[in-house]
């Protein structure tokens, strides 16, 4: 058995010193950092679209402009999303089409008027009626 000195009792309360702490400490906190966040972020999103697969709950179509989740929590098509909360009842089937409809709109009217001043089609539609009407007014 060896001696037991001063130096050898003090060898236990270096090693406690010399230990790491148990509680982590502000530099080492191990809390996810914005550039971590903003990496795994970038991750996801180079994953598969998230509505490709999709299909309309109500009319089951798979092409649509924009995809809407209904009151329920299920996925439908911009047609049958806007039929419901206009008419509170589903779309009816008949009502699908397979191609989706553009707009149809007017096409500018060019005029040779300056820059500065622009009308629009409104305007001049009114300008027409009010010459046919009281042809002396702009003459």
């Amino acid at each position: 058995m060896l001696p037991v000195t001063a130096a050898s009792m003090a060898v236990p309360a270096v090693q406690n010193l010399l230990r790491k702490p148990t509680t982590p400490s502000p530099a080492f906190d191990r809390t996810p950092t914005i550039r971590k966040l903003l990496q795994q972020k970038k991750k996801r999103m180079t994953a598969v679209p998230c509505h490709v697969n999709s299909v309309c709950s109500t009319c089951q179509t798979r092409t649509t402009s924009l995809w809407r989740r209904n009151h329920l929590g299920e996925i439908e098509c911009n047609a049958c999303n806007l039929y419901f909360r206009k008419n509170n009842c589903k779309r009816p089937v008949t009502l699908r089409k397979d191609e989706i409809m553009k707009r149809k709109r007017k096409p500018r009217v060019e005029s040779t008027r300056p820059t500065g001043t622009s009308m629009t089609s409104a305007t001049l539609d009114i300008k027409h009626t009010i010459t046919r009407q009281h042809p002396r007014l702009f003459t």
